[in-house]
């Protein structure tokens, strides 16, 4: 948090890994905080994880903040289960789900309200966030073969559904740094022909083609690269732990600053560390046609 200034906050889940429901939302938040907030729900704030009474108390904790006098700069629109949120932000449309999170809505109604409130919207920049991911799209701490497709299982492939629409996609789970080439399809891991041979530094998106970015070193645990996830060639830039565990405590967390300049199509992110000589682990300009 005090990493740099901003504006406003996309938390991805997991505010507390001891079941305490309110830590995070007086330890952390500011309870004078002049930043919008918007978060969905981790594994670690699930029935299953901490009982029923606390599950819903995150959950709770989570809405008031968005629906607080101090989110007055955000507009939002909450399925009925409160699981699934579409969020305004100045020119940003933020789309906020909770798939494989028990007890949230199934995720046939999950796509459905993505495609809804992600298919209406007008805003120049588009956000597709959620907690979980899908295979290949993490570095190896969990297996695919064990857990498959977290997000879109079997059916239609929710990244696929935000490239399509030119949405820049957030995830975590992972607790790794990890930003994608910019891809054309997600599913079959097809990195854009645009972009296959880029540095980096320049990321061209547009409705067909975008990248995702997994940021889960915000401050427990920061995990090893391990298998075959770790070394696909869709990955632009990683971090991890480390051979000799040297970003044990260098946790981060990614900042970008959108119109850029006064410039409606351009972004500048960054992902900042702490404890480290060399702050800025990775940035990159996002340029939107």
């Amino acid at each position: 948090m005090q990493l740099t200034s901003f504006n406003a906050l996309l938390y991805l889940g997991d505010y507390d890994y001891e079941c305490n429901p309110n830590n995070y939302f007086t330890d952390v938040l500011d309870s004078n905080r002049k930043y919008q907030f918007m978060g969905v729900l981790g594994n670690h704030e699930t029935a299953n994880e901490c009982g029923e009474e606390v599950a819903k108390k995150f959950k709770t904790n989570v809405i008031n903040e968005m629906t607080s006098s101090r989110n007055n700069n955000v507009n939002c629109e909450y399925s009925s289960s409160k699981y699934m949120w579409s969020c305004k932000y100045n020119n940003l449309r933020v789309i906020g789900l909770n798939p494989a999170i028990e007890g949230a809505d199934s995720r046939s109604e999950q796509l459905s309200f993505l495609k809804k409130h992600l298919g209406e919207a007008k805003e120049d920049w588009k956000i597709c966030s959620w907690h979980f991911y899908d295979m290949g799209y993490h570095t190896g701490k969990y297996s695919d073969e064990e857990n498959g497709n977290i997000v879109s299982r079997d059916g239609e492939s929710f990244y696929d559904y935000c490239r399509e629409q030119g949405a820049i996609i957030f995830s975590a789970h992972d607790h790794v740094y990890a930003r994608t080439h910019v891809m054309s399809n997600f599913k079959n891991r097809v990195i854009d022909e645009k972009d296959k041979n880029s540095d980096g530094k320049n990321v061209e998106i547009r409705k067909g083609a975008t990248i995702n970015i997994l940021n889960g070193v915000g401050g427990w645990e920061i995990y090893d690269e391990k298998g075959e996830q770790a070394n696909y060639s869709h990955w632009q830039k990683k971090y991890a732990r480390g051979t000799s565990a040297e970003n044990a405590n260098k946790y981060g967390g990614v900042f970008c600053d959108f119109n850029y300049g006064g410039n409606s199509k351009k972004a500048y992110c960054q992902m900042l560390r702490i404890n480290s000589d060399s702050k800025v682990f990775d940035s990159f300009y996002i340029n939107r046609a």
